[in-house]
């Protein structure tokens, strides 16, 4: 396998995620999620709401920014390799670094302006206690009913 061959496979791996998340965001295709909790801790931003001052974790090491990671790194590493003959540890600097900086882009992007706006959920709007209901359905002794 030759570099070439090595930035060919990461443009095509970054480029598949990205259109398979395309698509499965644009029909609502639902995907089973990975979860990485147990032990592992990744980078994350701090995105503060504009209203009401609470903010929410944002991780750095996403989806998206590891899709665009891969896509500019392969595409980039592949073009200065494969077409320009550049030298080897050139190539693997620019195309490291055109890699972080789409993947910054993109961080940039859903932190600024598609979680602009997202705060972290306050148990207390959702306090049931006190408010008035009708009973739709009678709650018989140690049993259930309905209210609404």
């Amino acid at each position: 396998m030759t570099w070439s061959d090595f930035y060919l496979i990461c443009f095509l791996v970054g480029f598949g995620l990205s259109a398979l998340s395309l698509i499965a965001g644009s029909t609502h295709l639902h995907l089973p999620h990975l979860h990485l909790h147990h032990g592992v801790h990744l980078g994350h931003a701090h995105v503060h709401a504009q209203a009401g001052g609470r903010g929410t974790d944002l991780p750095w090491f996403n989806f998206g920014t590891i899709a665009a990671f891969l896509a500019w790194f392969g595409g980039t590493g592949y073009l200065l390799e494969h077409y320009y003959g550049v030298w080897i540890v050139v190539t693997l600097g620019v195309a490291t670094l055109s890699g972080i900086g789409a993947a910054a882009i993109v961080f940039w992007f859903l932190a600024k302006v598609l979680m602009a706006r997202e705060s972290a959920l306050d148990p207390a709007d959702y306090d049931m206690t006190g408010v008035l209901g009708r009973l739709s359905i009678a709650i018989r002794q140690g049993g259930t009913g309905e209210m609404i």
